[in-house]
C-alpha cells in the first residue's frame, strides 16, 4: 500500500519571513522545548530552566522545580542542595505542577473531543446539505447539475458493484452470475 503522505522531512533552518508560519512555528517549538525541559527534569532530577522570548518580544519561561530558585542558583553559583528531601515549599509545588499537569491534560482531552465533534458536526452538515441537493426537483437542476449528478450515480454505482462481488468472493452461499443479474435488473434504471 503506497503511503498517504509525505512523511517527516528535513527543512532547512533558516528564519521563516511569513508572520502566520512564523508566529505558528515559534508556538509548536516554545512547547517542544519546554516539554524536553520537563522530561529531563523529571525523568534525571535534574533542575532546569528555560526562558524563551516570542518574535514580538513576550517572554516565556518553564522552569523545574521553577525557573526562580535555577537562575538564582546559577547566579549566584550556588552548590546544589545536600539533602535530597523536598522542603515544604518545594513539596508544595511539585503538588501544584502535578494537580496543574492532571487539569492540562483533562482540558487537552477535552480539547481533543470538542475537535472530533466538531468534524462530526461539520460531516453531518455536509451529508444534510447533499441529501436536500438531491431532494429537489429533477426540474430545478440545471444542464451541469444532472451532469454532476449523473457522474455521482455512476460511481457510486461502480462502487456498489465492487463492494457486492468483494462480499461474494468472501460469501461462498452467493453466486457471481445472482450479483449480475440482480445488478442488472431492470426495474432498476441504468443511468448511462
Amino acid at each position: 500500500m503506497p503511503k498517504k503522505t509525505a512523511g517527516r522531512k528535513k527543512i532547512d533552518i533558516e528564519k521563516i519571513e511569513n508572520h502566520e508560519r512564523l508566529q505558528v512555528a515559534f508556538s509548536k517549538r516554545r512547547l517542544g522545548v519546554f516539554t524536553k525541559a520537563n522530561e529531563i527534569g523529571t525523568r534525571c532530577g535534574a533542575q532546569t530552566a528555560v526562558v524563551v522570548y516570542s518574535p514580538a518580544g513576550k517572554a516565556y519561561s518553564y522552569g523545574h522545580p521553577n525557573v526562580e530558585t535555577v537562575l538564582d542558583r546559577y547566579l549566584n553559583n550556588a552548590p546544589a542542595p545536600d539533602d535530597d528531601a523536598p522542603t515544604a515549599l518545594e513539596a508544595y509545588r511539585n503538588v501544584t505542577i502535578h494537580e496543574l499537569n492532571q487539569q492540562y491534560n483533562d482540558l487537552r482531552d477535552q480539547l481533543e473531543a470538542e475537535v472530533i465533534r466538531g468534524k462530526m458536526l461539520k460531516a453531518n452538515k455536509e451529508v444534510a446539505a447533499f441529501q436536500a441537493w438531491l431532494n429537489r426537483p429533477l426540474e430545478s437542476f440545471s444542464l451541469r447539475d444532472l451532469e454532476i449528478m449523473q457522474k455521482a450515480m455512476q460511481h457510486l454505482k461502480s462502487n456498489v458493484n465492487e463492494k457486492l462481488k468483494e462480499l461474494a468472493g468472501s460469501s461462498s452461499s452467493f453466486v457471481v452470475s445472482n450479483l449480475d443479474e440482480s445488478v442488472d435488473d431492470p426495474s432498476i434504471p441504468d443511468i448511462q
